[in-house]
């Protein structure tokens, strides 16, 4: 099955962003999240490339436990690197910091921290409906096996984490250049 909108979330957030997925798709929207469209047995990090390589467009539920988790920093970085619309879709009056404020400093933001949640999940339907336009499919075209690969052990180079337990890649270098963190 294509997708046409990937949702990045932090797991803090899960309701919310299944909410918005729940609503996307009642507008017509293929939208892929984790972990309810990852498949028994399939690696985790490589089902989460292949989905953002699908999609044209990520929305971001962003969050103070979004700009904390790495794991949605990656995610960020990879929509970026694959040329994806993001849609960052606020519901906490927090501004992107570190390497996520380099990442969405461009992007416009929707506020949804008050007022009618339907009403900011239509605006939300609506400007992905105008990126996506009437023609649907935008899958790009996935790069290789070796190619995923590569990318995959990238993704883990530019943000490691407690996935592989390294400390040197280059988002902690530009994080001690940046802030002078001697962690």
């Amino acid at each position: 099955m294509a997708y046409q909108v990937f949702i990045s979330h932090s797991s803090r957030d899960k309701n919310v962003a299944d909410a918005v997925a729940a609503f996307l798709a009642e507008q017509g929207l293929k939208c892929w999240i984790a972990p309810r469209d990852i498949q028994p047995g399939e690696n985790y990090g490589m089902a989460i490339l292949r989905a953002i390589y699908q999609c044209s467009v990520v929305v971001l539920v962003f969050s103070e436990n979004a700009n904390q988790s790495k794991h949605v920093l990656k995610e960020v970085e990879r929509a970026v690197n694959a040329d994806c619309v993001i849609m960052p879709f606020r519901i906490e009056a927090v501004m992107p910091s570190g390497a996520m404020e380099y990442f969405l400093s461009t992007d416009h933001w929707l506020d949804a921290m008050s007022g009618s949640m339907v009403g900011h999940m239509t605006k939300l339907s609506g400007a992905i409906g105008a990126v996506l336009g009437d023609d649907v499919s935008h899958v790009r075209e996935m790069p290789s096996g070796n190619d995923m690969t590569q990318a995959a052990e990238e993704l883990d180079e530019l943000a490691p984490d407690d996935w592989t337990g390294k400390k040197g890649g280059f988002f902690a270098k530009m994080h001690k250049f940046l802030l002078g963190d001697n962690e």
